[in-house]
């Protein structure tokens, strides 16, 4: 059977042929012969500029065959018949979505809401498929070879599971209508909702694909979403692109806790907004656009419910600074700008240091001392931190080493392993080869391991730090108490020493319940042989207090600043 998709005035009158594959057709004839009331018809469909509807013509010696008009202001795009054959109908399809982009591309101005974005498309052509198979039994055969092949969902480029775009289609989008209103206004918005892994583990996947269409569903039906764009990149991460004016990420920042707090499955639903927007006047691209959105998502604190961080020159001042700090490092490395400070382990009852912690120091010759919380936070996050704690790790064996040879008492030194560091397979081999090159036991080499970074991924990190352990290292658990570590991982932890979140300190003076708590830890880590050190303790108040719940070793300024190596070298 032939087919044909063409676009046609009010009149009737052929004025473009988009697929004809019976060559019956052509641009300049007219269909008002073939169509039954064709006037009557007409004033019928006056003043409709959208929807389908369906019409039968009578062509000479042929039965009647279904014609479907898509409506736009003065036109239609007119499709007659169907394909014949698997080839006939991908190629048919194919021209049917090339026909109606170019007719919503074209013949609406102002382009309407409900036809803008792909996924309406995407039902209009289901209709259709729908409305198609009814006439022609051999369509439904047809449509089955197609979706097994994905030539569908390969032309429609579209999420399967949401019906959103997928991230080309998004940007493909994006970047017509920026370039069709280069004047306006817009907002890029990326969303990560996290959580989502709780919810497949707890009640599986299908209810984890049940949360992202609901997510799906909830943003498009926000005041201003039949304007926006949405894309589903992976798992429960969406981006949209809405004007300006709609203030669509003040919309979502509003409004999703409220979504989080109603939905009837319980997670700990949390998510992170990163917002770019457009200037007048400003050429940017929808890929730059959709970067910086997701910029600003990733510099968002993860730890509250929901926020939102803006892509503004405050923040792009920030990324020129922290790109500054990621050039000079390798520099400072060779220059040995980094300095390895100490902290001082102080045994209450006998007042003796039983060791340091190891700290670094950044003395640039122009800048004085760059702080830590500037440059260690983006070194982990970037994972550039393992050269500067390889740097540290062996200035803390030679500080050893110095004392050993001077013949003063073994003090151990504990160092920092950043989450980066324990993925690395060689990390093992490295410190034991750093500890042997300076003749020193691992005993004295303490290596500390952040509890919610163990807490995060225990079933890849228990390996490595067991083989540590074995291997003579003596393991310490740093801002014990605030990862949400079980007792049971606690059972399970190779470690050796347990330091109390400083948290604790602030709070033991005026919380009854706080000290109980600390009382309880102290308890606890004496049965399971465990050394208890307390970080923080900044007054002769907070140590005395500590030591009346059962504390023993601390460590804070009370008793020792941070200070240069040369200082923990003439310790007795």
């Amino acid at each position: 059977m032939s087919c044909s998709i063409f676009l046609c005035d009010r009149d009737w009158n052929i004025r473009k042929v988009f697929y004809e594959s019976g060559s019956l057709l052509k641009e300049g004839d007219s269909l008002a012969f073939m169509i039954p009331e064709a006037q009557k018809n007409k004033e019928k469909l006056a003043g409709e500029n959208s929807g389908q509807v369906l019409l039968f013509l009578c062509c000479p010696g042929r039965e009647k065959e279904p014609c479907f008009l898509y409506l736009y202001p003065e036109y239609a795009v007119a499709v007659i018949g169907c394909a014949d054959g698997s080839g006939e109908f991908v190629r048919f399809e194919q021209a049917l979505v090339e026909s109606l982009d170019w007719a919503d591309s074209h013949l609406r101005v102002p382009f309407e809401d409900d036809f803008y974005e792909i996924q309406r498309m995407n039902n209009r052509l289901v209709n259709a498929g729908r409305s198609l198979m009814k006439t022609n039994q051999q369509l439904t055969e047809l449509l089955a070879e197609v979706h097994r092949a994905h030539n569908t969902i390969a032309v429609l480029e579209r999420d399967e599971l949401t019906q959103l775009y997928g991230l080309s289609a998004f940007r493909q989008a994006c970047s017509r209508r920026l370039a069709e209103e280069p004047s306006a206004v817009y907002q890029m918005i990326c969303v990560d909702v996290s959580g989502l892994h709780h919810i497949n583990e707890i009640f599986g996947e299908k209810a984890g694909d049940r949360l992202i269409r609901d997510i799906a569903l909830f943003m498009t039906g926000l005041s201003g979403g039949e304007r926006a764009l949405f894309c589903r990149q992976e798992a429960a991460s969406f981006v949209v692109m809405a004007p300006g004016e709609a203030m669509f990420s003040q919309q979502l920042f509003r409004n999703l806790p409220r979504f989080f707090d109603y939905y009837p499955l319980p997670g700990h639903l949390k998510a992170r907004i990163g917002v770019a927007e457009t200037r007048p006047g400003e050429a940017v691209s929808a890929a730059a656009l959709c970067d910086q959105a997701r910029v600003a998502m990733d510099r968002g604190p993860s730890d509250r419910k929901i926020s939102m961080t803006f892509f503004d020159d405050a923040l792009k001042k920030k990324l020129k600074e922290e790109y500054d700090i990621l050039e000079m490092v390798p520099r400072a490395l060779r220059r040995q700008e980094f300095k390895l400070y100490l902290q001082n382990k102080v045994d209450m009852e006998s007042g003796e240091v039983i060791g340091a912690e190891g700290l670094v120091r950044w003395m640039h010759p122009e800048k004085g001392m760059i702080s830590p919380g500037l440059f260690i936070p983006l070194l982990e996050r970037e994972e550039e931190v393992y050269q500067v704690d390889l740097y540290i790790w062996e200035e803390a064996c030679r500080v050893l080493q110095q004392r050993m040879k001077a013949g003063r008492k073994a003090r151990p030194i504990s160092v920092n392993l950043a989450r980066s560091d324990l993925y690395r397979p060689d990390l093992p081999g490295t410190l034991k080869a750093l500890v042997h090159r300076y003749g020193i036991s691992p005993s004295l080499l303490h290596l500390e391991v952040l509890e919610r970074v163990y807490v995060h991924d225990a079933p890849s990190l228990l390996p490595v730090l067991l083989q540590l352990r074995q291997m003579g290292f003596i393991i310490e658990i740093d801002d014990f108490g605030t990862g949400e570590s079980s007792l049971f991982m606690l059972a399970e932890m190779p470690v050796d020493v347990l330091k109390l979140d400083r948290s604790f300190v602030h709070e033991v003076e005026e919380n009854i319940r706080c000290a109980s708590v600390v009382q309880s830890i102290a308890a606890m880590a004496r049965s399971l042989h465990l050394s208890l050190i307390v970080e923080g303790v900044e007054t002769r108040e907070q140590a005395e207090q500590l030591q009346n719940l059962g504390c023993r070793y601390v460590q804070g300024f009370y008793y020792s600043r941070p200070a240069p190596a040369e200082e923990f070298l003439k310790l007795p």
